[in-house]
């Protein structure tokens, strides 16, 4: 049965625009600029008045039924963080397992895999229990795969060539994945897109109490105070920080400003992007280039295929502070009034005896000792941040910049939104040219955009206002709901009506227990409470 339901669309005037997202066709069909006019508006600009869209339906087929057969074919094709949740009618009672052979020693490793799933498993045990209670009543069985991966850990043949034996993408069972996921929906069109698993908790706190959570109003409070109203300052006499009346849009610093982690980045698509060394990469060509940070910069430059978004932006920020630097025919006055237009570096740093201090990395410092800073040991506040016009949400790891584009969206500055080969469960949600200007992938079209923003202010300020107003509509009870209803409950539905129970046959029943026994159990819930016992002691979500 097809399943189609509205749900409001909150843009600048209180509409948020909701919308299942077939692939990038439908996006580029609602708007896509193909090019940008410096002294005008991008092409498209106006085709759409936000303020008279007032709600969208969603056509949201459902999934392909499934059963064993299918969680047998999914497993083969994934490298790790891919785990099984069963309902066991017996005990009456939800399971965690996990591959025992692939994730087991990954889990005892790598804690933050723990962390997530005792986020993710009470929440999702407590909403199948209480959402749908006709199904948990001890009769049949349940199974689908869940994962919180940075993005899907499908293997990279199955990506890109789907060449494999192991790559029957279209007969996987069903994958809750919260965390990223590709765009295309030809790479994995089993995958069902939840909340990422920082922003369960607000979920869960609906669920339970139909409250709006204390993050979601702190986000609202934050935004709206950075956004024009007040921002957060630091008195120098005192040394408290405090609310004050925040300046205008021109008095914000005209720089595109980026601060992160180095991570990789969607490495079966991008396969080409490598962490960059110093020897094969930079200093293999200083003896042509020269022995002086231009020639650095330069080397990076020349190296840009190769290089992630994260470090391409700060390739873009050496050359453009040298730039400046070396500007030709400009008093040295003058030049002091001149900044980059981007400024964008690696935050790395440590502490020592209590106190926060900027380590030295093998691969930073050889660019620092020519004067090529591409890391800082200083990390900036939201505060700090919003007092620049321009921001970026680089993806990382898994393709996106995950709370980084939500912060971002807050503030008084635009952002140029990095449109990747993934996308989070809310960037449907958020329009290019209302919401965000974006940007490529390769931000081979970043300065472009720069300069049509700082040569169109007005429509500048618009998009940034609309994206503002989008993360404070966010904490409304009525767009809350609205959420939890399309990526939570309207998700489960679809799964839970797909899979195939096993039949009563004493065979079918031991095939069960066979397939089960190839596998790990860590977790086991009830779903009537907030309560899971992971391992040997119990969690509460």
């Amino acid at each position: 049965m097809r399943v189609i339901f509205t749900v409001a669309l909150i843009v600048a005037t209180g509409i948020v625009a909701c919308r299942h997202l077939r692939g990038e066709n439908y996006r580029l069909s609602i708007h896509d600029p193909k090019s940008v006019v410096l002294k005008g508006k991008p092409v498209g600009s106006s085709d759409i008045d936000v303020n008279k869209i007032t709600a969208t339906t969603f056509d949201l087929p459902p999934l392909s039924r499934y059963s064993l057969d299918n969680i047998n074919i999914t497993s083969p094709s994934f490298n790790r963080e891919l785990f099984i949740l069963y309902y066991d009618p017996q005990e009456d009672e939800f399971r965690v397992y996990i591959d025992e052979k692939r994730d087991l020693y990954l889990a005892k490793v790598f804690s933050p895999l723990w962390s997530r799933l005792r986020t993710v498993v009470p929440i999702l045990t407590y909403a199948l229990r209480n959402h749908f209670p006709d199904r948990f009543q001890g009769e049949h069985e349940f199974m689908t795969y869940f994962s919180t991966g940075d993005v899907i850990k499908l293997m990279c043949e199955c990506v890109v060539k789907k060449e494999s034996s192991n790559c029957q993408n279209d007969k996987f069972a069903p994958i809750l994945q919260f965390g990223s996921v590709y765009k295309d929906p030809t790479i994995l069109p089993t995958l069902v897109t939840m909340p990422v698993w920082q922003h369960l908790p607000c979920f869960e706190e609906w669920q339970k109490e139909g409250k709006i959570c204390e993050y979601l109003k702190r986000q609202r409070e934050v935004a709206g105070k950075l956004s024009g109203e007040e921002s957060l300052v630091k008195d120098t006499a005192t040394g408290e920080s405090k609310w004050m009346p925040f300046s205008e849009w021109d008095a914000l610093y005209p720089i595109l400003i980026w601060r992160g982690s180095d991570y990789s980045f969607l490495t079966c698509i991008q396969h080409r992007v490598l962490p960059v060394e110093w020897n094969r990469d930079i200093a293999s060509q200083l003896s042509q280039l020269g022995n002086d940070a231009r020639a650095v910069a330069l080397a990076l430059m020349n190296v840009w295929d190769n290089l992630t978004p994260r470090w391409k932006a700060t390739a873009l920020s050496a050359m453009a502070k040298l730039d400046v630097r070396d500007m030709i025919g400009v008093s040295e006055n003058r030049k002091r009034k001149q900044v980059p237009w981007i400024d964008a570096k690696f935050v790395i740093k440590s502490h020592v005896h209590g106190v926060s201090v900027m380590p030295k990395v093998d691969r930073y410092e050889p660019f620092h000792e020519f004067g090529v800073e591409v890391a800082t040991g200083d990390k900036m506040t939201l505060s700090q941040l919003s007092k620049y016009k321009y921001h970026i949400d680089l993806g990382g790891g898994g393709g996106t910049s995950w709370l980084g584009t939500l912060d971002k969206l807050g503030m008084p500055g635009l952002l140029f939104h990095h449109e990747t080969s993934a996308k989070d469960y809310f960037h449907d949600e958020i329009l290019p040219w209302v919401h965000y200007v974006p940007v490529n992938e390769d931000l081979s079209d970043l300065k472009e955009k720069y300069d049509w923003a700082e040569a169109n202010s007005d429509e500048a300020r618009q998009i940034s206002d609309a994206g503002t107003k989008y993360v404070q509509n966010r904490s409304e009870p009525e767009v809350m709901r609205q959420s939890y209803e399309r990526y939570f409950i309207h998700s489960l539905r679809n799964v839970l009506a797909a899979y195939v129970p096993m039949s009563d046959r004493v065979e079918a029943k031991i095939q069960m227990a066979e397939w089960l026994a190839k596998w790990s159990m860590v977790g086991r819930c009830s779903g009537w409470d907030e309560k899971c016992a992971f391992k040997n002691w119990r969690i509460k979500a």
